[in-house]
């Protein structure tokens, strides 16, 4: 494998860490990274993505794929002083593969994409590499809150254990990044708290899927909210059973169908089966499901961090019903015109109220497009990430 370094007067390639394959864009994390990775490579940064081999490709960027099957059982991981995943992630292939491309040629900088990519940071730093963390949540508190939600007394202090894991591994990776990029503002704040010095800088996802130019909701569309999401992450699983006991029952006898587009393993669809709750699984397009229903659902108690769904929803001009504080990052038009609560029957009581009122479904998804329409480019996102890099040249 042959990696040929950048001319004199172009900006010098970075080295970007990831787990999972951002081509792939099943999962919000992959949404985001492959986001912000196409926008890069359209802005003229050479990019060479060491990940594992499962997902398409991504123009502009030389790939250096590791197999799953090189990857080792999460379980034993929980002996390592890696959180399970990193350990499981950080196979000796991948290793040796990094070693490698830390030496082919001069770095702009080494990118960890997200917690689960600290394995590398040790070897950056001893080759005296610049280090980039893109975070996608701040793991100290999420994990936290994962754990203490976790019903199982079996598992809870075995996520605890994991959770204060990351919180020592995000610590260390703030601590020696030249710089942080956070998707809200307020896990830019936790990082600020955290370390001072550290730069953060604030990244919103942008969006660059379909984007439906108008739509008049009617007494033809379903009477039916859809939860968009891939529910093998524990903290999915936790909100969707939340959901599934509270919400449901309350919608179901009101004539109210919650339909889940998108994988849920089958031992969780079997534990929160009942009436009034629909599954397709895994989908090639949300656009026919989120055009036959009056509400897209995001209702996450537990985990924090911007959720992609609501642009999925807010650009096929779909409204949305929300749990408090499950909007961060979204611009004030946008939650001028959603509907909220605070627990989850308190939204499914709201949306009873709201769900046949046609007239206000269509204005708060008018006006809620018109708000996001400008509010996230992925071209602006790029820009500013290399503007923060010119610091470290």
């Amino acid at each position: 494998m042959s990696l040929d370094s950048g001319s004199p007067s172009e900006p010098k390639p970075l080295l970007w860490v990831s787990v999972t394959h951002p081509g792939a864009r099943h999962a919000g994390n992959q949404v985001y990274s492959g986001g912000l990775l196409d926008a890069l490579a359209a802005a003229g940064q050479s990019i060479t993505l060491l990940t594992q081999n499962d997902g398409p490709r991504i123009p502009g960027l030389t790939v250096v794929a590791v197999p799953p099957s090189q990857f080792r059982p999460r379980p034993l991981g929980l002996a390592s002083r890696w959180p399970a995943s990193v350990w499981q992630a950080a196979c000796p292939v991948r290793q040796s593969r990094f070693r490698s491309l830390l030496g082919q040629q001069a770095w702009r900088a080494v990118v960890l994409d997200q917690a689960a990519s600290g394995w590398a940071a040790p070897l950056a730093d001893a080759a005296q590499i610049p280090l980039i963390y893109v975070a996608h949540n701040h793991e100290a508190s999420t994990r936290k809150a994962v754990a203490t939600a976790e019903p199982s007394p079996l598992r809870r202090p075995i996520l605890r254990h994991d959770a204060r894991k990351y919180a020592r591994l995000e610590q260390a990776l703030v601590r020696q990044a030249a710089l942080v990029t956070a998707i809200t503002e307020a896990d830019a704040s936790l990082f600020a708290q955290q370390q001072p010095t550290a730069p953060a800088l604030t990244l919103p996802p942008g969006y660059a899927g379909p984007s439906v130019e108008s739509r008049t909701l009617d007494h033809a569309t379903p009477r039916r909210i859809v939860l968009v999401g891939r529910f093998e992450w524990i903290a999915k699983q936790l909100n969707l059973t939340q959901w599934a006991e509270q919400a449901v029952p309350v919608l179901a006898a009101a004539g109210i169908e919650t339909q889940v587009v998108g994988t849920v393993p089958d031992t969780l669809r079997a534990r929160v089966a009942r009436a009034g709750l629909s599954f397709t699984g895994p989908v090639p397009s949300v656009a026919p499901y989120l055009a036959n229903a009056r509400f897209g659902l995001v209702a996450e108690d537990v985990g924090g961090g911007f959720k992609l769904k609501t642009l999925d929803y807010i650009f096929h001009r779909l409204p949305i019903a929300a749990l408090d504080g499950n909007l961060e990052g979204q611009p004030p038009g946008v939650l001028a015109n959603t509907l909220t609560a605070s627990t989850p029957r308190a939204l499914a009581e709201a949306i009873i109220a709201r769900i046949d009122d046609l007239e206000r479904l269509n204005q708060m998804q008018q006006n809620a497009y018109g708000a996001a329409i400008t509010a996230f480019d992925w071209a602006d996102r790029a820009q500013r990430f290399l503007h923060a890099l010119e610091s470290l040249d």
